[in-house]
């Protein structure tokens, strides 16, 4: 992603747009330039070519995913920490 966000801001960063639908509009050019254009250097490869029109292979929308939800009561800390399978 940091990679996607450099490319983009780098093209826009002198861009002026007067609405939003012209953001989109660029930013939705930028998406297809960059799947369809940007060569991906480890493999050589364009990310279209790669994936297609879809994502990367084993990735679903979120009614492909499975829900899985433990809940438990915690404390909070007098430091505003909350510990969770150790994180904080």
């Amino acid at each position: 992603m940091l990679i996607a966000e450099r490319w983009l801001l780098g093209r826009l960063r002198h861009a002026t747009f007067y609405s939003l639908a012209e953001l989109n509009a660029a930013m939705a050019e930028f998406c297809r330039r960059l799947k369809d254009e940007r060569v991906i250097r480890r493999v050589k490869q364009t990310r279209r070519h790669l994936h297609g029109d879809g994502g990367p292979p084993g990735v679903g929308t979120a009614a492909d995913r499975p829900l899985c939800a433990q809940w438990r009561v915690r404390g909070v800390g007098i430091d505003y920490h909350v510990e969770v399978e150790n994180h904080f």
